[in-house]
Order: C-alpha cells, then structure tokens, then sequence
C-alpha cells in the first residue's frame, strides 16, 4: 500500500499547540545559534577576540560533525528517558555555552563552546521534538511540522536583528540577552512540555475517547517490543535513501543561508540590504514552511521530498548566475525551500515506521543527515578560505548535491513497514 494522503486539518486541540510552539522555538534556536546566526556571531566575536571568521566557521563544522555521535547518543536517551528531559537537558547545556560566549578568549575557549552547543542544539530540537511530534502527531505530523519548522526560518527574521540592536548596548549583551530567554523556555518546558499526550490525558492527533481508550493505548505503549534492531534498520535501503537525502539537502540549507549575507556583499548588495534580504527570506519561509506541510499532507512526502530537492537546485543555480536581479529571485525561492526540509525527514519516518518504530528509525535519518549538514561549514569555510572568497565551487557541490537528493527520494518506497 503506497503511504495514505490525510485530510489538511490543523485541530490540534490547545495542549497539541503548545507542543507545536515549544517545538518551534527550540528549532528557532538551533538554527540560529549553529546557521543562520552565524551571519553575526562570527564578525562579532572575530572581532572582540581577534580570530580568522573563516577558521571559526570550519570549526563550527567540525563542531556538527562532533554531533552527529551526540545525536546517536541523544536520540538513544530519548528511549531511554522521554523526549522531556532530554529537551530540558539539553537547553540548560545550550544555554550555559551561548553565554560562555561572552567570555572566551580565544580559539580554543570558541572551540569548546561550539560543539556543546551544536551537539545539544540537536537534542533540545531534532532528537527530543521531533520524537514528540511523532508521538502526538502520528497522523497530522505533515502539518505539525510545517507549522513548527516556522521556528527555523524565523532565525534569520528575529534572531539577527535583535543581535544587531542588544549589540548596539555593548558587544556582550546580545550573549546576556538570549541566555535569560532560554531560561525562560527551560521554566516553560518544565510546565508545557509531556512525553505523550496520554501523559494529559488526551489521545494522539487530539481525536477525542474515553478514559478507557486512553488507559488502553498507554498500556498497548508500553509494553509494546520494536522488531526493528540496529541491524535491520542498516540493512533497509529506504532508511539509507532518507538520511543521505535529507542530510544533502540540509547540507544545502546550512551552506546557503550561513554565508548568505556574505554571498549577497560579493554580489553587490550593501551590508544591511543584504541583511535585511536575509529577513525577507525568512519571513518568506515562515509561510512556505505551512504550505510545504499542505503538500506534505496532500501528496505525500515523497513526492514532496523530490519537488523540494529540484527547487533547492534551481536556487542555486540562480545563486551562482552574475546580476542583481537573479539574486533576488534567488532569494525568493531559498526561502520558500528553507521550511521543507525538516518537515519531510521527521514526517518520512513517521510515514515509514509509524509512531511506535518512529524513533528506531529517527535515530539512524537524523544523524546521518548530520554528517551532511555539519559537511557545509567546513566545505565552505574550508573553500573561501583558500579562494579568498569565491562561492561558486561551493555552491556547485550543494547543487550536485540536492539533484542527487532528489534521486535517492525518488528510489524510497513509501509502502509503510511492517509492525
């Protein structure tokens, strides 16, 4: 059976929402502390600690690469633990190292500080809320996400600016200003934040039952013994199609936006047009980040998997073209493709695997989609570095990259696996 295309329906009920919101201010928060804020971070640390902005940035790659053990390690506590505390964990951890920020001295103080927060960026975001939208969402997982991946593209939107204008207090402020809001979201999470909707009393998808069902569905839960060991999930070639794919076309994300204020000086844009065209973008993500969930639902993640890898290509290839006007639409189009991606990897796993073997199954997409992402920081610190800044070799890898996605997407069969 080809996997089952579900009615667009965003009841989620109000415990549901909260789940969603949380989800996506932890996403928000990874993607701007290990990407998109980088577009500021970096000068502004370069600058106070007298450091190579290019050599920070292949660090911060190797630091995703460090990662990926950490996302075996996070999602197999995630079984062991619950998503909760690894969440909680894992921003107390985030929290702590983004204001250490405020105090390195050099090299090596960045060094340490940029792995533990790439490594638990991951656990409070993709390893524990990607296992919670799974376990309330088994149905409406297509839309929950497209709703909850808004987070991401809000980094560039929210993030930046108000970085530029607590900066504009004292160099230290901005690390001060977002370490007191993670606190505030460690406090909120502790309330908000439950395993399963069970744990609230309510049923997966907010479909309304008795006591009975729910007592029932928790019990069948818990005792419940995945067939789907280590072994097998290595050996299955749909799982290997899902991570290598998602993980180039994260590579492409992370490539993409990381550099993009930078890419847009080179093209001709002013500083802070092209910081504010990276605002534009994301604001435009936000939207498409609902309607990549819309096509998720209405024509099934596959399908919306090879559309989105086709799309990033395209982008890039206008990213690569000379001209102001090719960069615009350039623009237009990233970030339309910036929502996507996260969306599809979680919502692939739960349509493959279902809610009881989504995380056996998560466990081996979202690292190994790590590699990849980590891979774009190194590659393009690794090529500006030597090319005194010439994009273009770089971006021409992204772009084999996410045709190759589309391939692999493309060989998936999306008849869901056996229980």
């Amino acid at each position: 059976m080809a996997q089952e295309k579900q009615k667009v329906s965003n009841n989620f009920g109000v415990r549901g929402w909260l789940i969603i919101i949380f989800f996506g201010i932890m996403l928000f928060l990874n993607s701007s502390l290990t990407a998109d804020g980088m577009n500021i971070i970096l000068p502004t640390l370069a600058g106070k600690i007298g450091t190579d902005p290019n050599a920070m940035l292949s660090l911060n790659g190797i630091g995703g690469w460090i990662a990926v053990v950490g996302a075996f390690v996070l999602s197999g506590l995630v079984q062991k633990i619950g998503p909760k505390k690894v969440i909680l964990i894992s921003l107390a951890i985030v929290a702590v190292s983004f204001l250490s920020l405020s105090f390195i001295k050099g090299m090596a103080g960045w060094a340490v500080c940029i792995i533990l927060i790439n490594v638990f960026a991951n656990g409070m975001s993709f390893c524990g809320g990607s296992a919670l939208i799974a376990s309330w969402f088994p149905t409406k997982k297509g839309m929950a996400m497209g709703w909850a991946t808004m987070g991401n593209n809000m980094a560039s939107a929210v993030f930046i600016p108000i970085f530029s204008i607590l900066l504009g207090a004292s160099v230290n402020m901005p690390f001060y200003g977002y370490f007191i809001f993670m606190v505030i979201m460690f406090i909120l999470g502790v309330v908000i934040v439950k395993n399963k909707p069970e744990e609230c009393g309510l049923l997966p998808d907010n479909d309304p039952a008795s006591v009975e069902k729910v007592k029932a569905l928790e019990e069948e839960m818990a005792n419940y013994k995945s067939p789907w060991t280590v072994g097998r999930i290595l050996k299955d070639k749909d799982i290997w199609c899902a991570g290598l794919g998602y993980g180039l076309l994260f590579m492409c994300t992370v490539g993409l936006v990381s550099q993009f204020v930078a890419r847009a000086v080179g093209v001709g844009f002013e500083q802070n047009a092209a910081v504010g065209m990276l605002s534009i973008a994301a604001v435009i993500g936000i939207v498409a980040s609902y309607l990549w969930g819309v096509l998720d639902t209405k024509m099934g993640t596959k399908v919306a998997s090879i559309i989105l890898a086709i799309f990033f290509a395209i982008a890039i290839i206008l990213n690569i073209l000379p001209g102001h006007a090719t960069f615009i639409i350039y623009t237009v189009m990233l970030g339309c493709a910036l929502g996507g991606n996260t969306n599809f990897s979680t919502s692939m796993c739960a349509s493959l695997f279902g809610r009881k073997n989504f995380q056996r199954a998560f466990n081996f997409v979202f690292p190994v989609s790590c590699i990849f992402r980590a891979g774009a920081a190194v590659i393009l610190g690794a090529i500006l570095g030597a090319t005194g800044g010439n994009f273009t070799i770089a971006y021409l890898v992204f772009m084999v990259g996410a045709l190759i996605a589309a391939v692999l997407f493309g060989c998936i069969n999306m008849t869901p696996k056996e229980e």
